[in-house]
């Protein structure tokens, strides 16, 4: 399939403007006019930018405290997740760092409408009985309209796609995306070493009218909410892998089914639009 024919228009996120062949949609889990209601909502008051690097995203005296913070974590009481293979969880991380991270933000994209969401910790590495770590491509279903992905540890990068775009970032870079219109993933592991690891931290941040705000958290949970984000899976997914494909220079993406398989080649399974 060539760039002419691909689904993404200029715009490039996950919207239904940006499907050229509206006539051929197929809505399979919900009508054309619940969806696009829906995704009104979803969109309400968000700022669409294009997926960037943020240098030093802390000051140097503040990047070495949080470093040391890190250095005290113990892995095994951090969650384990079979999802993506690696350690997260919501540590206790001293609140000042949540402040900077909402303030960096709200600068960059010049706005007062940020507000805190949630942040994990993560740990990847290959584990005792040898699953490898691995990021399918997917779509955010949590709540976050925007997600810093700071790199802020280990003996090696991990290079994150984010639509069109790769990254690779050195501790204390951040990469900044909106998770859930963009859709994002990490190349394979592409190591046997089990002494190698990455550490990141993600700070999800949304807007005063983000849906979770006007519903609750536990939105996720209600059955047009699921049928929303399946039907948006429906629109996009092959398409989005139609538009890597067509690009040489994006590495090739893992798709999973949060089963044992820690890491597939493309083709073998359906996209699965999780949760971070």
């Amino acid at each position: 399939m060539n760039n002419k024919e691909l689904i993404f228009q200029d715009t490039k996120f996950a919207l239904y403007e940006n499907i050229k062949d509206k006539d051929s949609v197929e809505w399979m889990f919900l009508d054309k006019d619940t969806y696009l209601q829906m995704e009104k909502d979803f969109c309400e008051d968000a700022i669409f930018f294009e997926p960037l690097v943020l240098d030093d995203f802390y000051s140097k005296e503040d990047f070495l405290e949080l470093k040391e913070f890190i250095s005290k974590l113990e892995l095994n009481k951090i969650a384990y997740t079979k999802q993506m293979n690696k350690w997260e969880d919501k540590i206790n991380l001293p609140q000042k760092f949540i402040d900077i991270a909402i303030q960096k933000v709200k600068d960059v994209l010049k706005t007062e409408d940020v507000e805190f969401a949630y942040y994990l910790y993560a740990h990847h590495q290959i584990s005792s009985d040898g699953r490898k770590p691995f990021l399918q491509v997917h779509l955010d279903w949590s709540p976050g309209t925007y997600m810093v992905d700071l790199h802020v540890g280990g003996n090696r990068d991990w290079e994150i796609i984010a639509h069109d775009q790769r990254f690779v970032t050195k501790e204390n870079q951040a990469v900044l995306v909106q998770p859930e219109f963009d859709f994002h993933y990490r190349e394979n592991w592409n190591s046997d070493d089990p002494e190698v690891y990455y550490q990141a931290l993600f700070f999800h941040l949304k807007r005063k009218n983000h849906w979770s705000n006007k519903y609750g958290i536990q939105y996720q949970d209600n059955e047009k909410f699921l049928k929303f984000q399946n039907q948006r899976l429906h629109l996009f997914e092959n398409h989005y892998l139609d538009l890597v494909d067509s690009i040489e220079e994006l590495p090739a993406y893992c798709l999973g089914d949060d089963s044992d398989l820690s890491v597939m080649d493309k083709g073998i399974l359906g996209v699965s639009i999780k949760n971070d």
